[in-house]
């Protein structure tokens, strides 16, 4: 009966914890959204630049399309170029060692199906995450003369790159969409993609380039691989 009783403690002190821990992890992802919101919402209006950069976001699990985020993303970039609020577009990202088909120049691709001039595209095949993002994005600001330019990605994602990445030499300003939040499973995802932000800007904090960039490469090929076991798309 003591036993029963301990047990029944145990239980509702477990209960207790897990809900605790639920509410202040909510609470905070609710307080970090809150900021990345005002920092997006800060942004000056009818900004002007000599560039856009995109900073690659998903695709599809074959890798042939692109995924609804960078779809957006481009969406950001194609509206700045129309308004002549930008003379050119830069494609940063998008390669993958794990996922062996896909075309290094997928944005550049989707771009041009959405009417967007070849001449007026420039892409980097080589970059793979936010830091060699911005290091190819520098490389062709600077091969083309340009010395200003509005970073485009998802509203998480653009407050991380305002807030970790070294824009010296160049004027820097962020353009982002908004997200549609219809249902649990929209918020499921944000949550997902909030925790993701924490991790990376925790690990920009204590991890050199090197090893950030090897634990990047290594945690991509083993979701790559998982997911290619349970679906047996390679």
């Amino acid at each position: 009966m003591k036993k029963r009783r301990t047990n029944k403690k145990a239980l509702k002190l477990f209960v207790f914890i897990f809900i605790l821990t639920i509410t202040i992890d909510l609470l905070c992802a609710k307080y970090f959204y809150n900021k990345v919101i005002d920092f997006v919402s800060d942004q000056p209006a009818n900004i002007k630049a000599e560039a856009g950069i995109i900073f690659f976001g998903d695709a599809t699990f074959d890798g042939k399309h692109l995924g609804p985020d960078s779809k957006n993303r481009a969406a950001v970039a194609i509206h700045l170029l129309n308004d002549h609020r930008i003379k050119a577009i830069i494609c940063v990202g998008g390669n993958s060692r794990e996922i062996i088909n896909r075309p290094k120049n997928l944005m550049r691709n989707y771009l041009v199906k959405q009417g967007i001039p070849p001449r007026m595209i420039i892409y980097d095949s080589i970059s793979f995450n936010t830091i060699t993002n911005w290091q190819a994005g520098k490389r062709i600001l600077r091969d083309k003369g340009y010395s200003s330019a509005i970073l485009i990605s998802a509203p998480l994602h653009i407050y991380r790159i305002a807030h970790s990445l070294d824009f010296k030499d160049y004027k820097v300003y962020f353009a982002t969409y908004s997200y549609n939040l219809n249902g649990i499973g929209d918020y499921l995802i944000l949550l997902k993609d909030i925790h993701h932000e924490w991790i990376s800007i925790t690990l920009n904090k204590i991890l050199s380039d090197k090893v950030r960039n090897k634990l990047v490469f290594t945690v991509r090929n083993i979701k790559h691989r998982i997911k290619t076991l349970f679906t047996g798309i390679d």
